[in-house]
């Protein structure tokens, strides 16, 4: 029971560690200049490259994780 109270606090203070750590490296510099964000052109090369790949790449990311299970259950 000990062991695992050491662990959850150790899990817990490296929790709390690693989002202040994100916390604060995740704040902009002073000084620096930034331009205005703009939505992107739908011309067919983006469509393709921010839509189209993704889709597939999450496609086979699940075919594969089932056939996998598949091959693993026979």
């Amino acid at each position: 029971m000990e062991k695992i109270q050491n662990m959850f606090k150790r899990l817990v203070f490296a929790l709390i560690l690693s989002v202040t750590c994100t916390t604060l490296f995740a704040q902009a510099p002073s000084g620096v200049p930034y331009g205005n964000p703009e939505p992107i052109n739908l011309d067919l090369f983006n469509v393709i490259l921010f839509i189209v790949i993704p889709i597939l790449i999450v496609i086979t990311y699940f075919w594969y994780r089932r056939k996998k299970k598949r091959d693993n259950n026979d």
